[in-house]
């Protein structure tokens, strides 16, 4: 099959079926790591330099295990009508969050501890797939980066 152009279908799992259930309806959400934006905005707020940072395609990712693919199933409708299921994490799950959250603590476990592992490790610091953190100044800023950046291009 050939898909001309980019495609970035919104895939609704909340999107009721015929037996009026949708899949997050039977989903499990797992628990919640995000950090509420009140939290987000008072911390901003205490330091001189905010920062964020946001990973690559994070969900996309992520396998879904063949055994739960059947779960993510969806038909495409072009020409034909196509059944299909995903072998990646899609966004639009209820419980996508927490797996991915769960998946990031994960893998920083292969690294030593330091004051990028920390900042990355930090439940208030993460939102989903996006960074959310701070220095005192320029220089602390400036090597907190440098530390992720070279952590991400070793897991590369």
């Amino acid at each position: 099959m050939c898909i001309e152009g980019i495609l970035r279908p919104d895939f609704e799992a909340f999107a009721k079926g015929k037996n009026s259930v949708s899949l997050n309806d039977c989903a499990y959400a797992g628990p919640s790591f995000l950090p509420t934006l009140p939290g987000i905005l008072m911390r901003f707020c205490r330091w001189r330099i905010g920062m964020t940072a946001g990973t690559r395609k994070a969900f996309l990712q992520i396998s879904v295990t063949p055994r739960d693919r059947d779960v993510h199933r969806f038909q495409w409708k072009r020409d034909e009508v196509w059944d299909m299921r995903f072998r990646r994490l899609p966004f639009g799950n209820k419980c996508s969050p927490f797996r991915l959250n769960a998946t990031i603590k994960h893998h920083l476990q292969q690294f030593p501890d330091s004051l990028a592992i920390s900042e990355l490790n930090a439940t208030c610091n993460m939102h989903v797939d996006d960074l959310l953190t701070e220095a005192d100044d320029e220089n602390a800023a400036c090597a907190l980066i440098r530390e992720i950046n070279h952590h991400s291009m070793d897991s590369a």
